[in-house]
């Protein structure tokens, strides 16, 4: 009598979905934080997330306008770094932390309107350059539901 010889497979029982399982955990999580995000309340006059009321996609090297959707000011932070912190303040409603972005010149105020290129367009933040007012030149970082026609 001869043995048949086993073969060996990579999967071992019970495994066989760990992959999408994953995936499905990932996405069930994000959109979870996302739902959060986006309905926090607008208290905070300087809230990332807030949208301005529009839908508008602006194009890279378009010339557009910041919109906050609950005061006259945007505020913009001078690099991704400093945007990070302002979100995270901006979320936690933490004027103070983000009064302190500002005091450090990490986060600059422009007025409601103010006229910028997008430079860099992304789903939830854009890199843009001020195209007029007193901060004219500058380049920073705004959410990107702040960008309006």
């Amino acid at each position: 009598m001869t043995e048949k010889p086993q073969v060996e497979t990579s999967q071992k029982p019970g495994n066989t979905n760990q992959g999408l399982t994953g995936c499905l955990t990932l996405f069930a999580i994000c959109s979870v934080l996302m739902a959060v995000f986006f309905s926090c309340s607008t208290d905070d006059p300087y809230r990332i997330g807030a949208t301005a009321g529009t839908s508008y996609v602006p194009a890279v090297g378009e010339v557009v306008r910041l919109r906050s959707p609950s005061t006259g000011q945007v505020p913009v932070a001078v690099d991704e770094q400093a945007y990070e912190a302002l979100l995270s303040a901006s979320v936690a409603n933490d004027l103070d932390g983000i009064n302190e972005l500002i005091i450090a010149g990490k986060v600059f105020i422009v007025e409601s309107g103010t006229q910028v290129r997008v430079l860099d367009l992304g789903f939830t933040r854009s890199k843009v350059r001020i195209t007029d007012g007193p901060h004219a030149g500058r380049v920073g970082w705004v959410a990107t539901d702040w960008i309006t026609r």
